[in-house]
């Protein structure tokens, strides 16, 4: 995971990912607002960041539950 202050220009914005039944097998985010992703992944307005923008990169053959990818994320970010 890596924190981004902006985008220059010909940076790419995007967001992949694969979840199945509420498990996240794979996530790719490219300079995307860690409080769009938030609101992707929980709900609008569930979970609340002043952090800008991040990359990410993850993947788990198994999947893990939404609630352990927002542990992940917590220990990187402030998320309340």
């Amino acid at each position: 995971m890596e924190q981004k202050a902006f985008v220059l220009p010909g940076d790419t914005v995007s967001l992949e990912s694969d979840i199945q039944d509420d498990r996240i097998y794979s996530l790719k985010a490219d300079h995307y607002q860690l409080q769009c992703l938030l609101d992707y992944l929980y709900g609008t307005n569930q979970m609340i960041t002043g952090e800008g923008m991040v990359n990410i990169r993850f993947t788990s053959g198994k999947g893990i539950s939404k609630e352990e990818f927002l542990g992940l994320l917590k220990k990187n970010y402030e998320i309340k």
